[in-house]
């Protein structure tokens, strides 16, 4: 799919694990992707894309139980 992106402009996706707790943040980088960061557990990113957009994981992923 990344190639798929890339051709069509798409500049930048997440790729999310809620079960590890763990979101790869992707930006594209001339024709290719590059790793902007590897966020997990309840941390909070900015996005590439729109940086006045931050992300706190804490409300992403399911509430574990107990």
């Amino acid at each position: 799919k990344r190639e798929l992106y890339a051709t069509h402009g798409v500049r930048e996706f997440w790729i999310a694990e809620p079960e590890g707790r763990w979101l790869l943040q992707l930006a594209l980088d001339g024709a290719h992707y590059r790793q902007v960061g590897l966020h997990s557990g309840d941390a909070a990113f900015r996005s590439v894309v729109l940086p006045d957009l931050e992300v706190s994981l804490e409300g992403v992923w399911p509430r574990l139980p107990g």
